[in-house]
């Protein structure tokens, strides 16, 4: 067995190369949400000033949702084994894939929906320049559950959910019908000819 057709492997591999970029893009994306009466560079300044835990604020948070993408991958497959179940097919037609890959989308999302929330006030929090160090994680979570409650971790959600939902449905819907194709290419494509080897 190929180990790069793991399942394990490639979520593995996913999240490691999510984390690289998100090591890369973090300072960009901080100095993005900070005071909207501020440029990109007087942000950047600021953060530059607040030290590495300015620049990479959230970054934690960041990488706990590098597995939301392996996370939806795993949903999707348990959804689409039950869906073949029921229609006797391995294959997911074009709409099935794109219905199954939005729910599986749209319940990884729901499930570290809260994280995504505290990240982007940890992100705020940063870019207002208020001489505060910034908050850690856990204490910008339990201080959105107190001021706001459930409702103020879920802010935001079905925004999210409509933009995430779209384009993850559209990729595994693509997805499934591109593997089907290149099988099927697979099957109708004439064995190699043999060589023997004449001393």
């Amino acid at each position: 067995m190929d180990p790069s057709s793991d399942p394990a492997v490639e979520a593995t591999a996913g999240a490691i190369g999510s984390l690289i970029t998100c090591v890369a893009i973090m300072p960009v994306d901080t100095a993005k949400t900070g005071d909207a009466s501020k440029n990109l560079s007087q942000h950047a300044s600021e953060l530059v000033a607040g030290g590495p835990s300015s620049v990479w604020c959230g970054f934690g948070v960041s990488s706990v949702l590098t597995l939301n993408p392996a996370l939806t991958m795993a949903i999707f497959d348990a959804l689409k084994a039950r869906v073949s179940k029921l229609t006797k097919r391995a294959r997911l037609s074009t709409l099935e894939g794109f219905l199954v890959g939005s729910l599986a989308k749209a319940i990884a999302t729901i499930i570290t929906y809260p994280l995504i929330r505290t990240k982007v006030v940890m992100q705020l929090s940063s870019g207002q320049g208020n001489g505060h160090p910034p908050k850690g994680m856990a204490e910008t979570f339990v201080n959105i559950w107190r001021r706001e409650g459930a409702e103020g971790l879920f802010r935001g959600c079905s925004a999210q959910i409509f933009t995430a939902v779209s384009k993850s449905g559209i990729q595994l819907a693509g997805k499934e019908q591109l593997a089907g194709f290149a099988l099927l290419i697979l099957m109708r494509a004439p064995p190699a000819p043999h060589k023997s080897c004449h001393k």
